[in-house]
């Protein structure tokens, strides 16, 4: 049985519609290679910006460490950021970065497997995120060259480890989307007297070296702020002025 577009008035046309479609045969299937070729250099293209965006996030990553490097975070002797990739999805991106179509209808196992695995990977997952394609972990080295790693922010040694990790690391990101030093970011840090000496000083120092103003809260009195304002209510509003404010003047370190 043939479709209705091959079947003529009689066998002759029948044969005749046939024998047009077999000589053309040669020239589709050219152009179909051509077609398949261009969207397989398309996916290419994609493929390769994602894996340049991988490394930009890489060699971001390097620069925190650096920064990250300058700083006394508690005890601890180290502190990396990493970028672990999820090694499925980036590996088969890595294949498909580097896949060579050839022909549409070539007899290729790697390329059918390929095509194959392409195909099933987009059907089980139609939209893939950027952001699944990794995840960010901090390995900490303490004073007795143990190491820890850990996949999330949420407890990262003690609690005031923690929170000065945090703080760091955001007003590093936060400095390098920026990009400009004419400008002055102030951010707000609560109850700061639960954090030790080492840790408030960590967090204001960097803050006053990448130009953020440090305004923070605190049940008693620090010594590591430029300056103190002691808050009194009056008929349930707080009103600071200059003559609130109490600066702190640091002993100079001895020659």
């Amino acid at each position: 049985m043939f479709g209705d577009e091959f079947r003529g008035w009689n066998e002759y046309e029948t044969i005749g519609a046939l024998q047009a479609e077999l000589e053309a045969l040669a020239e589709k299937e050219e152009a179909l290679t051509r077609d398949w070729n261009a969207l397989i250099h398309g996916l290419k293209a994609t493929f390769d910006l994602v894996l340049k965006n991988l490394d930009h996030v890489r060699r971001e990553a390097n620069g925190i460490n650096r920064a990250f490097s300058n700083v006394q975070i508690s005890n601890l002797k180290a502190l990396k950021l990493e970028v672990v990739e999820q090694s499925d999805w980036v590996g088969w991106i890595k294949r498909l970065a580097a896949f060579e179509p050839g022909g549409l209808f070539d007899g290729d196992p790697q390329q059918e497997s390929a095509i194959t695995d392409f195909r099933r990977k987009l059907q089980d997952n139609p939209v893939i995120l950027f952001a699944a394609l990794f995840t960010l972990g901090f390995t900490v080295t303490g004073t007795d060259d143990q190491r820890h790693t850990y996949h999330d922010f949420r407890q990262i040694e003690s609690h005031g480890t923690t929170i000065t990790i945090k703080v760091l690391f955001n007003l590093l990101l936060l400095k390098n989307q920026l990009r400009r030093d004419d400008c002055a970011v102030p951010f707000f840090l609560d109850e700061i007297q639960t954090l030790d000496p080492a840790n408030r000083q960590a967090i204001l120092r960097t803050a006053r070296q990448l130009g953020f103003i440090a305004i923070t809260a605190a049940s008693e009195a620090v010594s590591e702020v430029d300056a103190l304002y002691f808050l009194q209510p009056r008929q349930g509003r707080i009103v600071l002025r200059q003559q609130h404010r109490i600066g702190i003047k640091l002993p100079q370190a001895a020659p």
